[in-house]
């Protein structure tokens, strides 16, 4: 059985590797071809934010931090989900996820 070739979104031709890459603009997963994939990775630039950075669609920060007790909270934001990640000193890490509607 042949795999489902699927159009690259952004040029057409067919793609029978059936990539995904997500879309900036809609933040939404479209298959795409490796020349598109090679064209548009480069085109993600990684911005320098207060404690953190962006990257695409998205934001990673540093929440919170104490170094006499030694914890730091990071927090990941995009526009679909949220989450934070809880480390201590020991190195025992808690995640929380949030879904934005």
């Amino acid at each position: 059985m042949h795999a489902k070739k699927k159009p690259c979104y952004w040029c057409g031709k067919l793609n029978v590797n059936g990539t995904v890459m997500v879309c900036e603009d809609d933040d939404a997963a479209h298959w795409a071809c490796k020349d598109c994939i090679k064209k548009l990775g480069n085109k993600i630039e990684l911005e320098t934010i207060d404690y953190g950075f962006r990257w695409g669609p998205l934001s990673v920060t540093r929440l919170l931090s104490d170094p006499i007790k030694g914890y730091v909270v990071i927090g990941a934001q995009s526009k679909k989900q949220d989450v934070q990640i809880y480390c201590t000193k020991t190195g025992k890490i808690t995640v929380t996820t949030t879904k934005r509607k």
